[in-house]
């Protein structure tokens, strides 16, 4: 081989080898798009996720506490009619009691 043709073949080399640095850097960097492109997916499918069962959850709750307001709703309303009742039951007795410590004050 002469001189020309070793030197021709360091040529050759080298300009396979810079073609390769460059087809590895390319691969490098579409490789670090490809995982950033995966991790904003597999973030997104989580958060996704985590909102829906946020959803349920609240609604359940929200459920929950329409239930229970609903039984202290009639609770209030039993006792006020309760209440109502007792009063007009005794209105005429309570008007006297009360005249009576009024004018029993007064004197």
């Amino acid at each position: 081989m002469t001189s020309m043709e070793v030197l021709h073949e360091i040529v050759s080399a080298e300009q396979a080898a810079r073609k390769l640095y460059g087809e590895a850097v390319r691969r490098q960097e579409g490789f670090a798009e490809y995982l950033e492109a995966k991790k904003t997916k597999l973030h997104d499918e989580y958060f996704n996720a985590a909102r829906e069962r946020l959803a349920e959850h609240e609604a359940r709750e929200t459920a929950k506490a329409d239930a229970a307001i609903a039984v202290l709703d009639k609770k209030l309303e039993t006792e006020l009619s309760a209440a109502r009742e007792s009063f007009e039951a005794n209105r005429a007795a309570l008007a006297v009691k009360v005249f009576e410590l009024a004018v029993g004050l007064d004197a």
